[in-house]
């Protein structure tokens, strides 16, 4: 809901789909074998850690910013529009896919 501010800890074999309103920010611990789909307004901020095995695909609007984290097995699409920050940190065996507009 508008204005939240959620922390989430998964363990295996866990998956996820989010949706946040305007001005929300969100921190995410993942384990092996998560999946996620993350569906994001304006003004959200977004920290996300991943181990082995996880894909995730992400959805933004205006205003957003984002780190990633992530190990060995992870796949990311990302779509992004214009007023996105980026900084993604990948290990071995990762494959990614963005669009910014």
């Amino acid at each position: 809901m508008e204005g939240c501010s959620p922390v989430l800890f998964f363990l295996e074999g866990c998956s996820l789909v989010l949706f946040f309103m305007e001005g929300c920010s969100s921190v995410l611990f993942f384990m092996e074998g998560c999946s996620s789909v993350l569906f994001f307004m304006e003004g959200c901020s977004l920290v996300l850690f991943f181990m082995e095995g996880c894909s995730l695909v992400l959805f933004f609007l205006e205003g957003c910013s984002l780190v990633l984290f992530f190990m060995e097995g992870c796949s990311s699409v990302l779509f992004f529009m214009e007023g996105c920050s980026l900084v993604l940190f990948f290990m071995e065996g990762c494959e990614y896919c963005d669009s910014f507009c």
